[in-house]
This record gives C-alpha cells, sequence and structure tokens, in this order.
C-alpha cells in the first residue's frame, strides 16, 4: 500500500497526518506517564505494587492521554481518510478550520466510547505490567 501511495501520489501524500500524530503522541503520552508516575506513588507499600492501585492509575493514565489530544486526533484521522486524489481538505490548518465551523463539539466526537476504551485497555495493561515484573524477578 505504501509503495503504490508513493508511486501514484508522491512523498508527501505518503506522510499526511505525521506531523499530528507526532504531536498527539509527544504531548499524550507524556500526560500519560506523568498521571500513571504521580497515581502509582500511593499505591506502593515496601517496594511492592498494589495490584488494584496499578489498575486505577492505569485507567487514569489511559484517559488523560486522550483527554489532552482528541481534537488533533480527530484533525489527523480526517485528514488521514480523505480522499488522495481529490481531498477536500488542503492539510491539516485547513481541516481543522473547514471542521470547527460544525461547532467545536465535532472536535470531540465518539470520545467518552475511546476515553472508557482506554481506561479499560490501560487499567488490564498496567497489572500485566506489574504482574510480569514479578514473573521476571
Amino acid at each position: 500500500m505504501a509503495a503504490r501511495i508513493l508511486r501514484e501520489h508522491g512523498l508527501r501524500k505518503l506522510y499526511i497526518g505525521f506531523l499530528p500524530t507526532l504531536y498527539r503522541e509527544a504531548m499524550g503520552l507524556g500526560c500519560y506517564f506523568y498521571t500513571y508516575d504521580l497515581l502509582i506513588r500511593n499505591f506502593i507499600n515496601d517496594g511492592k505494587v498494589n495490584l488494584l492501585g496499578s489498575m486505577f492509575a492505569g485507567g487514569c493514565a489511559g484517559a488523560s492521554f486522550w483527554a489532552f489530544v482528541y481534537p488533533v486526533d480527530y484533525v489527523k484521522t480526517m485528514v488521514q481518510s480523505d480522499s488522495l486524489t481529490v481531498p477536500k481538505f488542503n492539510g491539516n490548518i485547513d481541516c481543522a478550520r473547514k471542521e470547527i465551523v460544525k461547532g467545536f463539539p465535532v472536535f470531540f466526537t465518539a470520545m467518552p466510547i475511546m476515553i472508557v476504551r482506554a481506561i479499560v485497555a490501560n487499567a488490564v495493561g498496567f497489572v500485566c505490567f506489574e504482574v510480569g515484573k514479578t514473573l521476571v524477578y
């Protein structure tokens, strides 16, 4: 697929959405690990992590990732899903300008679903991480 896009549309089209993805990951992961680190400190006793505490901190970390970057991800998704041959948007800023006309809430379409998914997935993920650490040592 990548080779076809490169061949038919050029390098620029292959990297559509790169900057918003970079921003989403940098800002989102900063919030994610800061939240987890801040909360997990309350659930460590004698060097051992409480697994329910890890679930709570992981769930909050997952929610914090999306809380700050969801509008950026919305724009990224709109630009990446746009037609390569007859695009509606001429880049990320153009997309944001055209979408804001629909009202600011459009940038939060389906955010509650994403937050719930992130809470569950990251709560389970961090518990698996903590359990895995005990199996390795």
